[in-house]
């Protein structure tokens, strides 16, 4: 015979809702599983870090003047973020939020991922750029001033655009929160960082130098020719904006002996109109380039300037 408990529909409805409400608190506040989509999400992140220590490498050396193979194809790392962003946007769909553990990490191993993107796309323009830019450094060491122009017209805009992706590449990984990525991945990411910032401090002032000797055209071309002098302020102020770019990272030598031609250069000049100078004197260009066979030397993109060695892979 039914109890007196189960012909109580209200009693049997309330207690049914308490334990409904209990199974649900508990459940909710339990760690779930992370997603499944057909992806090997660690294997992903592991990629990402070898991507990036790959393609950061690779743009150091390139940019040295040496041969680089990162090793990794644009396409591969095209899939891996793609991979690692429907990750986040299922890991998101199931917890409703980016705020969760499980979305914070593949978010910051998104930004590696993005970062090697750039990176590679810096590197496949240094490819095609690099060795004339170089070249233009050295005519301009030389004092082929227009020559020197004339060849930086040729990749300026390549190398305002890798700039840009080398930029976008330090600003993700400057984001990236350390303390959300695998310890062991630290360190690679670390040194990844330091690669690019040094490579886009190189270009950058590789580039200044090269749009300094641009609005000072005319004024340079005189210096070299000796043929007539330039007012001691103009000198000055030319020194000053030469002596402002900063010879960093692996364009560091190209950089640093024209800087110190160009120099050296002013300083004539000046000495002279001073009466120091003793009367005027050749042109004291660089004799650490020769003549045009060393131009084409940088051209091979074999060797690198001397003073910089070109980094190693962490893999």
């Amino acid at each position: 015979m039914p109890s007196k408990f189960l012909r109580d529909p209200m009693l049997v409805a309330s207690i049914a809702i308490i334990v409904s409400s209990i199974l649900y608190l508990v459940f909710s506040f339990l760690p779930r599983p992370a997603v499944s989509v057909g992806i090997n999400v660690l294997e992903e992140y592991v990629k990402a870090v070898t991507h990036l220590n790959k393609s950061s490498t690779a743009i150091a050396k390139r940019l040295a003047g040496f041969v680089a193979d990162p090793g990794v194809s644009i396409g591969e790392t095209y899939v891996n973020k793609d991979r690692i962003r429907i990750y986040l946007a299922n890991i998101t769909s199931i917890y409703g939020s980016q705020e969760t553990f499980f979305a914070k990490v593949a978010s910051n191993y998104l930004l590696i991922a993005d970062a090697s993107i750039d990176t590679l796309q810096a590197l496949q323009i240094a490819n095609r750029s690099v060795d004339t830019l170089k070249e233009a450094l050295s005519l301009l060491a030389m004092c082929r001033v227009n020559d020197a122009l004339n060849r930086f017209s040729v990749v300026e805009e390549d190398v305002t655009k890798a700039i840009e992706n080398l930029s976008q590449a330090l600003d993700n990984l400057q984001k990236v929160n350390t303390s959300l990525i695998a310890e062991n991945h630290v360190p690679a990411v670390n040194m990844s960082r330091r690669r690019i910032e040094s490579s886009l401090n190189s270009l950058l002032n590789a580039y200044i130098l090269m749009k300094i000797a641009e609005m000072y055209r005319d004024e340079m071309e005189t210096l070299c020719t000796n043929t007539t002098t330039l007012p001691i302020q103009t000198l000055q102020q030319l020194e000053n904006e030469i002596k402002n770019v900063k010879p960093t990272g692996p364009l560091s030598p190209d950089i640093s002996n024209t800087q110190n031609t160009l120099i050296t250069l002013i300083n004539k000049a000046i000495q002279q109109q001073q009466g120091q100078g003793g009367g005027r004197e050749s042109c004291p260009c660089s004799s650490q380039h020769g003549g045009q066979g060393q131009v084409g030397q940088h051209s091979e993109g074999q060797g690198g300037g001397a003073g910089y060695a070109p980094p190693e892979s962490d893999d």
